[in-house]
Formats: structure tokens, sequence, C-alpha cells
């Protein structure tokens, strides 16, 4: 797995939230996954969630941490 395909996959997780969540106001989830992609994550011991972007297990990580958000929970 490639980090494009786990970028992709994440953006859409986003999107699928945002559409569960009844929010029908405009939002750019690609350029919000690219804004959290480069930023440090306390949840990722201070490591920017790029950094796990190229396995399968990174995407397990990333997919988790976006959903736990999504929950209002922290890790």
């Amino acid at each position: 797995m490639d980090g494009a395909e786990v970028r992709a996959s994440l953006i859409e997780q986003v999107e699928v939230l945002l559409r569960e969540s009844g929010n029908d106001e405009p939002f750019d989830a690609a350029a919000w996954v690219d804004r959290w992609l480069r930023r440090p994550n306390h949840a990722l011991g201070g490591a920017s969630p790029e950094h796990y972007l190229n396995s399968r297990d990174g995407e397990t990580v990333l997919s988790s941490l976006i959903g736990a958000m999504a929950a209002g929970s922290y890790m």
C-alpha cells in the first residue's frame, strides 16, 4: 500500500463521517487530511501522521485516529 492510496482512503473516511453527521456545509476533506497529515500528533508520540502513510499497519493506525476524533475520544 502506498501513501497516495492511504491518503485517498483517509479522505474517503472523512467524507463518509461528514455525510453521516448530517452536516451539509461545504468542507474540503482533502485539504483537511493534508493539513492533519503534516501536523505532529500527540497520539503518535509527537510524530506527524504522514510518517505512517506507507504501510497497512500505518493505515490502520491513522484510520483509528480519525475514527476516535469523530467519536470525540482521545488516544
